[in-house]
């Protein structure tokens, strides 16, 4: 979902695991958005893999100057996104998200 024109949500439900890989990879893949948000708030299970994928986009965001954030509240997929050195900035709300990574919409006249 396009949120504005350098700001993309992606929604993910169901469970992200090895089978799904392929799918996230591209929907993380797919788009130059200057700032990515990843919704998991429909998640019932993040594996390994899928933090994989969520640093390796936030790493390329990074280096493009743009910024990757993470909407979730399960407990486990909470502290799966906190371990080690993950370091994604994770969010309670899809409206948290977007206030503190894409700022105010610019407003043309």
């Amino acid at each position: 979902m396009r949120y504005r024109s350098d700001v993309l949500v992606i929604s993910v439900t169901g469970e992200v695991d090895l089978s799904a890989e392929p799918a996230l990879a591209e929907a993380l893949d797919a788009d130059d958005a200057r700032v990515l948000i990843v919704d998991l708030t429909n998640v019932a299970f993040l594996a390994v893999t899928g933090l994989r994928l969520l640093i390796a986009a936030n790493d390329r965001a990074i280096a493009a100057g743009g910024g990757l954030g993470v909407v979730a509240h399960d407990r486990t997929a909470l502290r799966l996104l906190r371990m080690g050195q993950a370091a994604l900035p994770v969010f309670p709300s899809l409206s948290d998200a977007i206030r503190e990574l894409a700022g105010p919409a610019v407003v043309l006249t």
